[in-house]
């Protein structure tokens, strides 16, 4: 039996779902149907527009594929370039700018388990 895994490539053509009061384009890898408690989504935010400012109670890890902007995170801008990582904190507030010219693509993981109150070996908080 084969499967067949889905590439960042056909991500960013086919499926992706228009959230037109934000702005973005996003598509959901790992989705509720698959784990309860965390998700794995794949965004494209377009030149010149914004994921504006907001928090949450949940942990958010962005992964930046390609793009120009920045993210602001507790008023601190970061500029975005490829393969940076942000881990985002609960209640901490956020946004991405897309300042380029193309589209800006991310992978974002949400942990809504509240694991990071734990021991981690990875992140220290």
């Amino acid at each position: 039996m084969s499967v067949s895994i889905p590439t960042i490539t056909d991500l960013s053509k086919e499926g992706l779902i228009e959230d037109e009061e934000r702005g973005l384009l996003y598509q959901y890898i790992v989705g509720n149907d698959i784990c309860k408690t965390a998700n794995l989504r794949f965004i494209t935010i377009p030149p010149n527009k914004q994921f504006e400012s907001h928090d949450h109670k949940h942990l958010q890890v962005f992964y930046f594929l390609s793009g120009e902007g920045v993210i602001i995170v507790d008023e601190k801008e970061i500029q975005i370039s490829k393969s940076l990582r942000v881990v985002v904190k609960p209640f901490q507030e956020h946004s991405i700018k897309n300042t380029g010219e193309h589209n800006m693509d991310i992978l974002v993981f949400d942990e809504f388990d509240e694991c990071y109150k734990f021991s981690s070996p990875y992140v220290d908080f």
